[in-house]
């Protein structure tokens, strides 16, 4: 199939993803948010989380009554928060709102997709000046989202017999294409071959086009707006690194981050956030495990270097919501009763909102070793690891508390057991 929400994945990666942790100190400032809805009968709540972290183990839901709602932030810090339409957040796919935290009241008027140009913000000066950077950006993406559709048109009539009608979604029209062609005997692999080929080349265009200009924003707005388009590009290239197999230079975003915005904002949970996104690129085979604390499913205490220490040990990061994870735990199982008994180590670590989610998941998995539970992300274990926007992986540390391997095979777990044990 074509990947035509491409856009919307490079958009949750190119802007920040931020999760809703309401926390109130003696120091405290609030910031009240009233909102209008206009045009959005499906949308039933609002989900607000905060940048950099997980809406679905951090998100919290705020009701639309009557095309309005209304929500505070107590917070001794001014960061970015996220919104995101009931409707959209249970599809998958949405396009978050962005905003600052100012103390005061800000003024939401936010309008359905088609028309949300129209979105109008007062009461906050950051969020303002964000939402007039990022506009232009993503006009560019619609520009070329459609540049996408009409060359993918263009190639289809010209390689086979087919006429497009001219309505108003060319996006369906592409996939009724296809869909005929492969009723019709042709081999799509080759169509969709070819148009990837064009999505690819436009849309890497604009990209690095958009990557300087997001630059530019950070170098001349030295602010807390600033900084979280640094965190948010930061992350980003870390996050295509890891899992597309890129190769992003991230130098720019730490010297500017070492230069410019870790000495202005020496305790803001931003600078707390680049230096654990930096700390964990060193988390590679070769690497040394990073050790935490976290709690039993009897809410006690634990550290993993306790647990771990001089033995061949397997570090299962999961969640209950995750399939692949669990998927993945269920397939240690047989390895686990093999090799126990010379000696090796399992730890689970599930992350979650509640202790009652894991411990269903243990019970209907079956998980026969220690599993630990990561709270509403309260230790920051998967970002330590690498993994925050991750449901979950395997690290393989051997018993000099060496990482060998990250989500390894049966085979490969097999093949460091035999050496190990």
């Amino acid at each position: 199939m074509l990947r035509f929400r491409y856009i919307a994945i490079i958009l949750c990666l190119l802007i920040a993803l931020i999760g809703g942790s309401f926390i109130t100190t003696s120091a405290a400032k609030r910031c009240l948010i009233k909102g209008k809805v206009i045009g959005r009968p499906a949308s039933t709540y609002l989900v607000i989380y905060k940048q950099n972290e997980d809406p679905r183990i951090q998100g919290v839901e705020v009701p639309i009554v009557n095309g309005a709602f209304e929500f505070s932030i107590d917070s001794e810090n001014i960061e970015k928060y996220e919104l995101a339409f009931s409707e959209e957040y249970e599809s998958g796919s949405w396009q978050p709102l962005a905003l600052f935290s100012e103390p005061g009241t800000i003024h939401l008027t936010l309008h359905d997709e088609n028309n949300s140009k129209k979105n109008e913000v007062k009461g906050s000066k950051l969020t303002k000046e964000y939402w007039r950077f990022l506009r232009p950006i993503l006009s560019k993406y619609e520009e070329v989202e459609q540049d996408f559709l009409s060359r993918s048109k263009q190639y289809l009539e010209g390689h086979y017999d087919l006429s497009f009608k001219g309505s108003s979604n060319l996006e369906e029209d592409l996939r009724s294409a296809i869909a005929q062609l492969e009723e019709s005997g042709v081999d799509t692999k080759e169509v969709i071959k070819e148009i990837s080929e064009i999505e690819r080349s436009i849309y890497d265009a604009a990209g690095e086009e958009i990557k300087q200009l997001k630059m530019q924003y950070i170098k001349e707005n030295p602010n807390i707006a600033g900084y979280s388009v640094l965190l948010s590009e930061t992350t980003s290239a870390i996050q295509r690194n890891d899992y597309l197999e890129e190769t992003i230079d991230i130098s720019p975003y730490t010297e500017l981050y070492k230069t410019v915005f870790a000495p202005k904002f020496l305790y803001h949970p931003y600078s707390e956030q680049m230096e654990v996104l930096l700390a964990g690129l060193s988390i590679k085979p070769g690497s040394r495990f990073v050790d935490f604390s976290s709690a039993g499913l009897d809410g006690s205490p634990v550290q993993l270097s306790s647990r771990i220490s001089d033995k061949a040990a397997i570090l299962h990061l999961w969640a209950s919501w995750c399939g692949p994870c669990r998927k993945k735990g269920k397939e240690l199982i047989p390895i686990y009763e093999e090799y126990k008994d010379r000696g090796l180590v399992v730890i689970g670590v599930a992350r979650e909102r509640s202790a009652q989610d894991a411990e269903r998941a243990i019970k209907l998995d079956q998980y026969p070793w220690e599993n630990l539970v990561e709270i509403n992300d309260k230790e920051g274990i998967w970002k330590k690891y690498g993994i925050g926007n991750s449901g979950g992986m395997v690290f393989l540390i051997n018993k000099k508390g060496t990482i060998v391997a990250k989500d390894p095979t049966a085979s490969e777990v097999r093949n460091f057991l035999e050496r190990e044990l």
